[in-house]
């Protein structure tokens, strides 16, 4: 079994940030064009990786943001689980009705390839870019529905 030390478990921990912080910024460049829809970053959030036999677990502060229409908040991004077998890391795009999961299924620090996985009717699983992100967006209720 291969083991992992505290530098490479840092590097792992700054990469997750990076590409959330890419996600966030995709996100925020596909709504801009949307008239309802506003992106707004929110305050980081504190996420702790698991302790491991007798090393110190090490803490990360990462990006939340929250996507609003009009002046209503539709969902909150949040960041979870800094390991999640079979994906980079997973992003929870939620409000109090529903929870849907970004994961990040990116081969590399250049790649973006996140999926939405949400459960309306059955598990379903689309890539994340644009139309499809407008199409949950406009899925999800509010306050006002």
């Amino acid at each position: 079994m291969q083991t992992i030390d505290r530098v490479q478990i840092k590097n792992r921990l700054e990469e997750r940030k990076e590409q959330i912080e890419k996600l966030f910024n995709h996100i925020e460049n596909w709504i801009s064009g949307e008239s309802e829809f506003r992106f707004k970053r929110s305050k980081p959030v504190t996420l702790k990786e698991e302790e491991t036999g007798n090393q110190e677990s090490e803490q990360i502060q990462l990006p939340t943001a929250n996507v609003f229409r009009n002046i209503t908040l539709v969902a909150s991004l949040k960041p979870k689980g800094l390991w999640v077998i079979g994906a980079n890391g997973r992003v929870d795009l939620l409000n109090k009705y529903e929870s849907i999961i970004l994961f990040d299924l990116s081969k590399n620090e250049e790649d973006f390839n996140w999926e939405i996985s949400y459960s309306k009717k059955g598990q379903k699983r689309l890539p994340l870019n644009k139309s499809n992100l407008i199409w949950i967006l406009n899925t999800l209720k509010d306050e006002h529905h």
